[in-house]
């Protein structure tokens, strides 16, 4: 992996706990709204960042009240699995139908 990748992916998964702690009274409860959710979106344009984003939820849930192994295990895999397979279908869908 190159620096400048691993530098990106912290840096977003940075931000997303500081988006997710930041607004810590909507993003954890029984019905969590995330603004941090909103950076998935650069997962589309290089497939690195979902490990960011995957560390990013690890150590946002590693302080949230609510804490246990589905929020610390299952949640940051499907975060990057997640991730992954959206950019993998987002480069398909580019190249069939792009002339």
């Amino acid at each position: 992996m190159k620096t400048r990748y691993l530098v990106l992916s912290s840096i977003i998964g940075a931000l997303y706990v500081v988006l997710t702690l930041g607004l810590a009274p909507l993003s954890f409860g029984p019905i969590q709204f995330r603004i941090s959710e909103i950076l998935k979106v650069f997962v589309l344009f290089n497939p690195f960042l979902a490990f960011g984003i995957g560390m990013g939820t690890f150590f946002a849930n590693l302080l949230s009240p609510y804490a246990g192994p589905m929020e610390l295990i299952w949640m940051p895999f499907s975060d990057m699995a997640g991730g992954l397979l959206a950019w993998a279908l987002f480069r398909y869908i580019l190249r069939s139908h792009l002339p």
